[in-house]
């Protein structure tokens, strides 16, 4: 098995206590970011008007330094 499997199956678990998992003093970040819910509900509009659907699952990310939201996933349920 390549060496960066190992890692990357320890990191992906919800418990992991792997050294990839803990940030750099440096990126530690104690401030509490909190979500923009109007950006939130345009992207949750624009998603279920794209797909035409009204029940979906989406995964979001912000970057730290712009605050630019990214959808990263999109998940479809039955």
């Amino acid at each position: 098995m390549p060496f960066y499997l190992k890692y990357l199956f320890d990191v992906s678990k919800a418990d992991s206590k792997s050294r990839l998992s803990v940030l750099d003093p440096e990126d530690v970040f104690n401030e509490k970011e909190r979500l923009n819910e109007e950006i939130l509900a345009i992207i949750a509009s624009t998603l279920r008007k794209a797909f035409g659907m009204e029940l979906l699952g989406v995964d979001v990310v912000i970057e730290k330094s712009t605050g630019k939201y990214a959808i990263i996933d999109v998940n479809a349920y039955p």
